[in-house]
């Protein structure tokens, strides 16, 4: 919103820099300079436009117009501001206008800051007329040259009771202000004429006065002056016989409203305040509230909720006479202004406020699709439900992966991907995301390849070495520190350290090998890659697991969470580890294994989930984060189609979080039709 404009800085046109300085030098926050305003005003009204035309030099040089184009010097000006009739007409039209905006000014925060209202404040000035006027006579002369120096000036008073300036006094090099005068005679045709006049009489009393003047040149003598009539000099505004007895127009500081912003889609409710008193209640007349849209002026009756409907109110917002409070699910964004009568003091008053409906962010989203011809397409979708276990392992597995916002937006593939797989008549699955960095070109084939390959090492290992890996869980007790226990944990942890070496690194050759391929770095094919090997057998869970990057890998019961490993943050928000030649430098730090009972589920995700469920490293730790996913999740996972149930709560929105998504799980109970425990 555009702040309010002083009027008077609307009208004046900047006057030359000394009368700026002064009327700055003259006016302060506590008191207002109504002569200074004055004068910069008469320096206007009193300018030759003609002659400012005709000017280059003027037009070139604004602040040099008024001493090229007025008669009046600024001395002369400074006088007629101080005219006591002059500034009650500057007063008569202060209040006039003050009386024409009246409703304007009551929203107005600095409203009693305007030099307007200080105006009307300062009141009219009352001339106290007990005192005797002192007349001069007006004068005639036949020549006047301002620019030479007067060398004598009398003044002769009929009964001697005027006093004058010395002739000393009159030699002092001052610039003479220049009245000007017209000629008493009754010649149409006669010019006006500037007379030197310098400020040195002294009221006492008297009834009449004449002044002579008088050259001291006896080769060039100017003729005498010559009395025609009288004219009235009025003492200054600084002189005693003013006063200012006559009380001020009250100007009265109006509040200022102010309501909650509401958003298009959200429900709202609000009541109308008065800034800086947010407690002070508002008590608006019903039928008088109105909403004005700002960008065509149309208005919505909304005060009577009988007759308004949602045909009626497009904006969405009902006033409610009984709460005053304004409420409802607002449809369309804008800046609007609601308008309605207020009661203040037994009566009503007229107010407004400013009313800013958001959009919803959602809708500022676009959905464009990739260039056909781009390489490595990808289906922006992709969900996978797999429950054909043995009974003796009571579990399911399932995956789902969707493109983010952001790529959405961008019109770009899906960077992550995802393998879930279940090893046929056995208690042992597999499951592994990737995240492709979304700076390297090709990283949505980096992050296939990469689960692929996963996939395929761990698959050819277990299917081959399934039973001597039945045979050493069985020897390792859980809840004992036995030697038998201690060599059966050691020797699966050296098994899948060596199998998730193998992982590695065929992961990478098979990058490179395509990068080769495209004659681009590896770098254009980034990816994390988070691995988890798990055998559920009756109610025991063993879990080995493989991380680099960021992302979340944790075995879950509502009692406790297991993290399988730490994330690789950067130091700055977005940075990560990616899988490359550089992970053997200590990859023993990055494969754990664990043997749980009463385990609900193995869950691994992408930071498109991570990071805004969990929002920090710190947060992964957090239990009572981990319940409300795992709550959150139950809605999806009990549907009929759990898997495309799932990629549909994947879409959800968090400001600030755009990117893929994708969730993998082993679920210990199957899935569809019930709520999970």
């Amino acid at each position: 919103m555009s702040s309010p404009v002083n009027p008077v800085d609307q009208t004046v046109v900047k006057p030359s820099q000394k009368l700026l300085d002064q009327a700055s030098e003259s006016s302060s926050a506590t008191q207002f300079d109504a002569p200074a305003l004055l004068t910069n005003i008469l320096q206007q009204l009193l300018s030759s436009p003609a002659l400012a035309s005709n000017n280059p030099i003027a037009a070139d040089h604004p602040d040099t117009t008024h001493h090229r184009n007025s008669p009046m010097d600024s001395q002369v000006l400074q006088q007629l501001a101080q005219d006591p009739r002059v500034i009650n007409v500057l007063f008569d039209a202060a209040e006039r206008i003050y009386d024409c905006i009246d409703p304007a000014l009551q929203q107005m925060m600095t409203a009693h800051d305007l030099p307007l209202v200080q105006i009307l404040k300062q009141g009219r000035v009352v001339r106290d007329y007990s005192l005797p006027l002192l007349s001069l006579p007006l004068l005639s002369f036949e020549q006047c040259n301002s620019d030479q120096a007067v060398s004598d000036l009398t003044v002769s008073v009929n009964d001697g009771l005027y006093q004058s300036q010395t002739h000393e006094q009159l030699q002092n090099p001052a610039q003479p202000a220049c009245w000007t005068v017209y000629r008493a005679n009754n010649d149409q045709s006669a010019d006006h004429f500037k007379f030197p006049f310098r400020q040195g009489f002294k009221p006492y009393a008297a009834e009449s006065a004449c002044v002579s003047s008088t050259r001291n040149d006896s080769a060039n003598s100017s003729p005498s002056v010559a009395v025609s009539s009288e004219i009235v000099i009025k003492p200054s505004l600084a002189d005693s016989a003013l006063t200012d007895p006559a009380p001020p127009k009250k100007v009265i500081k109006m509040p200022h409203f102010q309501i909650a912003n509401a958003r298009v889609g959200q429900a709202y409710s609000a009541n109308l305040k008065i800034q800086g008193d947010p407690q002070q209640a508002v008590h608006l007349k019903p039928d008088s509230v109105r909403i004005t849209s700002g960008a065509n002026g149309a208005s919505r009756d909304i005060g009577n909720t009988d007759k308004a409907t949602d045909e009626a109110n497009e904006i969405g917002i009902r006033y409610d006479p009984e709460l005053d409070q304004f409420s409802g699910v607002p449809q369309q964004a804008g800046e609007y202004s609601i308008q309605f009568y207020y009661q203040q003091a037994k009566q009503w008053l007229a107010g407004q406020c400013a009313f800013i409906i958001t959009a919803d962010p959602r809708s500022l989203w676009q959905v464009n699709e990739p260039p056909t011809d781009a390489a490595y397409a990808k289906p922006h979708l992709d969900a996978v439900l797999i429950q054909q276990m043995p009974e003796d392992a009571n579990a399911t597995l399932i995956a789902a992966s969707r493109r983010g916002r952001s790529h959405e937006h961008a019109g770009s593939f899906r960077d992550d991907d995802f393998l879930i797989a279940h090893i046929a008549d056995s208690s042992w699955s597999i499951l592994a995301v990737a995240d492709g960095a979304g700076s390297a070109e090709f990283s949505r084939e980096g992050s296939r390849i990469a689960v692929q390959a996963a996939g395929q090492v761990l698959t050819d290992y277990l299917e081959q070495n399934r039973q001597q890996l039945d045979a050493q869980l069985e020897n390792w007790q859980m809840g004992t520190a036995d030697e038998s226990s201690k060599q059966a944990a050691q020797a699966l942890y050296h098994r899948f350290h060596d199998v998730f070496y193998q992982v590695a690194q065929t992961a990478i050759a098979d990058i490179e090998q395509q990068a080769s391929q495209q004659q681009r770095s590896t770098k254009a094919f980034a990816t994390t890659l988070l691995v988890a090997v798990v055998r559920h057998h009756q109610a025991q869970t063993f879990v080995s697991t493989f991380w680099i990057g960021d992302g979340a890998i944790a075995v879950y019961s509502p009692d406790k969470v297991r993290l399988m490993g730490n994330p690789d943050s950067g130091e700055f928000a977005g940075q990560t580890r990616f899988l490359d030649k550089s992970v053997i430098n200590g990859f023993n730090e990055r494969v754990n294994i664990g043997y749980f009972e009463q385990v609900s589920a193995v869950i691994l995700m992408t930071d498109g989930i991570s990071d805004p469920k969990f929002e920090t490293d710190s947060g992964l730790q957090n239990p009572q984060k981990w319940n409300a996913l795992w709550h959150e999740l139950q809605q999806p996972l009990s549907q009929p189609n759990p898997e495309q149930a799932l990629l549909d709560w994947l879409h959800f929105f968090c400001a600030g979080h755009h990117d893929d998504r994708t969730l993998a799980l082993l679920s210990t109970q199957k899935l569809g039709g019930q709520l999970l425990d």
